[in-house]
């Protein structure tokens, strides 16, 4: 935001300096001329810091281009120095420089010049996806790196997302479901102001790699179960690429591992009073998933 300033003002001689009285060999009250005022740059933002040049300087003595320069913000007077910058004003502001020509003779007319400042767009610094390992069982977001409005304007990102080089859906997020196995992701993401469109940032491509086999259930049948009983696995396993699934089992009687087999035989292994619980580890054929536990079945 503009601060506030006080109302004395220098006078600062811009690109050359004064001759003495007694250099000037042109007519006597000649007067130094200009044909316009111009500040730069253009267009000029928050973060500008901006100059008044004069254009067609005419001096008939042959004196050096010399000027008064007053910069004006929302046609208050805020400073006579060459440059001002954005600790003087702000979006949206109106400035003015009056640009006046000097020699040793005297002042020409003074010429202004006005802009206004204009909307600064918004930017980021990078973009990546997010998790990283992804598979059909993940959704997708987008994470932007250094985002930064010079205005501090809040920022909306617009995100497009693409799916094997195809535009595949627009939005905040990407569902697994979908994705397949080998698919190449990437995504493209917009920040606006809410005036204006800044750049757009691009992700690097992701690969859809394999989903994790899952155990939805075990449970151990017959329950409850006598020490002459033939214990056996009663399994329901999940793989969200459609991949088979076979599983690998492991008893245990007291905590301690008996057994690897898909049952466990009363007579052999477990009596009566003895806990038994099962642990199943699911594949799809290239990953193993999370092994799950049974409820602990007590021997009666």
């Amino acid at each position: 935001m503009r601060p506030t300033y006080p109302t004395w003002i220098f006078l600062f001689p811009v690109l050359a300096c004064a001759k003495d009285a007694g250099d000037d060999t042109g007519a006597t009250g000649s007067r130094p001329s200009i044909e316009a005022a111009l500040i730069l740059p253009d267009p000029v933002l928050e973060t500008s810091t901006v100059t008044c040049e004069g254009e067609g300087w005419v001096d008939a003595d042959g004196d050096p281009p010399l000027y008064e320069i007053e910069w004006f913000v929302d046609e208050e007077s805020v400073s006579e120095e060459k440059n001002i910058d954005g600790l003087f004003f702000s979006k949206g502001d109106s400035i003015s420089c009056s640009l006046t020509p000097l020699d040793s003779v005297g002042e020409g007319m003074a010429q202004a010049s006005t802009v206004t400042v204009m909307n600064s767009l918004p930017y980021g610094e990078s973009a990546t996806i997010e998790p990283q390992d992804v598979s059909v069982n993940a959704s997708l977001s987008v994470v932007v790196s250094g985002e930064h409005d010079d205005d501090q304007d809040a920022v909306t990102w617009s995100t497009e997302w693409f799916v094997n080089e195809e535009s595949t859906q627009d939005g905040p997020q990407l569902s697994g479901n979908l994705l397949l196995r080998g698919d190449s992701v990437y995504a493209t993401t917009l920040p606006n102001d809410g005036e204006e469109d800044g750049e757009a940032l691009i992700t690097p491509t992701i690969t859809v790699g394999n989903a994790l086999p899952t155990v939805v259930s075990v449970s151990i049948y017959p329950d409850p179960a006598t020490e002459t009983d033939l214990l056996s696995a009663i399994v329901s396993a999940y793989d969200a690429d459609g991949d088979t699934v076979t599983s690998t089992y492991l008893w245990k009687v007291d905590g301690d591992e008996v057994w690897d087999g898909a049952t466990l035989n009363g007579t052999e292994f477990f009596s009566s009073g003895q806990s038994v619980q099962l642990f199943v580890t699911p594949s799809d054929g290239i990953d193993t998933g999370k092994s799950v536990a049974s409820e602990p079945v007590i021997i009666q």
